[in-house]
């Protein structure tokens, strides 16, 4: 259909008007307090950020990386074994 067919013109607006209806009718849902939790994250799964080497999530190559954090439950973190704040990973010992 050409740009300015008077079809081309409904079709776009009974989409638009379907995507506002979407938004207006979406429940609030309260999230429970999280908190990032360093050395908890398993590969590929951490949610985002490290220092100097990725911004993104699911970055992560190793399991329990320690500057790669992942959201937990407020209160959770310690009881996962990981830290509040980053640490820095540990060079291998051939690096060394």
């Amino acid at each position: 259909m050409p740009a300015n067919d008077p079809r081309t013109a409904a079709a776009l607006l009974i989409a638009m008007a379907g995507l506002a209806a979407c938004g207006q009718n979406t429940p609030k849902v309260d999230m429970p307090p999280r908190e990032k939790c360093y050395g908890v994250a398993p590969a590929f799964q951490n949610d985002c950020a490290t220092r100097a080497e990725s911004s993104c999530a699911g970055t992560a190559t190793t399991d329990r990386a320690p500057d790669r954090w992942q959201y937990v439950g407020k209160g959770e973190c310690a009881g996962l074994g990981g830290t509040l704040e980053p640490r820095v990973a540990q060079a291998d010992e051939e690096d060394a």
